[in-house]
């Protein structure tokens, strides 16, 4: 059940979110750039921005900050 409730949280944060990548990151364009293969497998950490999907929910989102 923990499962289930962390997957609906998450969801129900980026959902308002557009996930860009920044100027100047290269692309991850093969499996060994995004994850890291060894014992346990697990993606590797990279930057993106996380842009409002319309006017109306950065009004709701940044005053949660």
């Amino acid at each position: 059940m923990a499962h289930q409730l962390m997957w609906i949280f998450v969801v129900s944060t980026l959902w308002g979110f557009e996930l860009e990548r920044p100027e100047g990151e290269p692309p991850l364009d093969n499996d060994a750039d995004r994850f890291d293969f060894g014992f346990l497998s697990y993606p590797n950490p990279f930057r993106c921005n996380f842009i409002p999907r319309k006017d109306a929910m950065s009004k709701i989102i940044v005053p949660a900050e």
